[in-house]
Formats: structure tokens, sequence, C-alpha cells
């Protein structure tokens, strides 16, 4: 390593390419420079003129660098399609056209979302299964097929059909979702003051309806 070495010059001309002054001025800048990063480490300056200014300096001696990064690529998963019960998957054919050429494709299986009883676990499990698994679970069974399956029927999505769960739904009082009120008035005394009566929400023939009570 060299050690740094300090240089000092005094020029109208050099210091206006570089930006230290903007008019005419006698300005001389003491500059410590290292000889392997050549970086500026001290500047000093003397100005003769009231009207000049040591602006762009710091810009003229700093190092800057542009990073350009690359666009961040949107990661896109699509599901496999195979049945969850037979693993049933594409097949590899042709479409032939009248001249009988030929040009590969790939019949894909018919694959639903089915939500199917369970009859051992009281509870409707939901499945992506083709349209001939479902006839084999009415000859098979469900349990039978999972096991040979390997499907752990116990941690999939499901919906629960036990009597006790029926009757509680049922002994319970159902309430229409709400719509969230923005422009609700948050001065107590107003609301004190208003004849309004608050919005509520009921089942119309079958939609949600909302009426003020009168």
């Amino acid at each position: 390593q060299y050690p740094p070495r300090t240089f000092s010059f005094s020029s109208i001309y050099t210091c206006r390419s570089i930006g230290l002054v903007r008019h005419s001025s006698i300005v001389t800048v003491d500059v410590v420079v290292d000889t392997q990063t050549m970086f500026a480490t001290h500047v000093t300056q003397t100005v003769h003129s009231s009207r000049s200014s040591f602006a762009g300096s710091v810009a003229s001696f700093s190092t800057s660098k542009t990073v350009v990064r690359a666009p961040v690529q949107q990661l896109r998963v699509e599901a496999s399609r195979v049945c969850d019960l037979t693993g049933k998957r594409a097949n590899n054919g042709y479409v032939v056209t009248f001249s009988h050429k030929r040009n590969k494709k790939l019949q894909q299986p018919n694959l639903q979302y089915k939500k199917v009883y369970w009859p051992e676990g009281q509870r409707w499990v939901k499945l992506r299964i083709c349209t001939k698994a479902m006839k084999t679970i009415e000859k098979n069974g469900l349990q039978s097929m999972a096991k040979e399956a390997g499907i752990d029927l116990w941690k999939l999505p499901f919906e629960d059909a036990r009597p006790q769960r029926k009757e509680w739904l049922a002994q319970q009082e159902v309430k229409p979702p709400m719509k969230k009120n923005t422009r609700k008035m948050k001065n107590p005394e107003k609301l004190a003051a208003s004849t309004k009566t608050p919005l509520k929400a009921e089942y119309v023939s079958g939609k949600i309806a909302y009426t003020r009570e009168r």
C-alpha cells in the first residue's frame, strides 16, 4: 500500500469544469486522494469572492453506482390434474385431421371438486376426483378407497354432519351479514339527536334486504 498523496491547484477553468464555482473567483482546493481507491477524503477551499459558491463539490468527488434490478416475476402454481382416489391422470393421444395428420395432445381426465359423505366420520369431505371414481365410491366405499390411496380423511376440509351439530344450528338465530357503514356518525351528541333508526338486515325471499324500523 502506498501513502496518500496531496494535490493542490488554483485555476478558474479547472474549478468550473468540475462544478466547484458558479462565478469568476479564485479557488484553492487541497484534495487528499488514496492511490488505490481514488476517493477524495478531505477538501478545503479559500474563496476570495463573496458571490462564489462551493456547490457541486460533494457530487463531483462522490462515487455513484447505478444498480439495475431485474423485474420480479410472479410465481404461478397450478394444481396437478390427478384424481385424489384413483390416481388417474392425462393420457397421451393424437388429433387426427382430415388429411390424416397426427398432432399430439393430452386427454385430461374429467376432474370435479366433489363433497363426498363419509359415514364413519359423519362429515362431508371435499375431494378432487374424476367421474369414474364417483361410481367406484358407491361400489367400494370412500374409506376403503382412501386407504388404498394413502389419504387421511380426517385432515381434509369438511362440513360437519353430526346430528348434535345440526340441532345446535337449528337453535341458533340466523343473522344475515350487515354491510359496513363508512358514513356512520361518530359524534355522540348528533347520534342522540338523530331521529333515524338503525338499519336492520333480514332475508326476503332468499335475498338480504336492509330496512329501518318505524
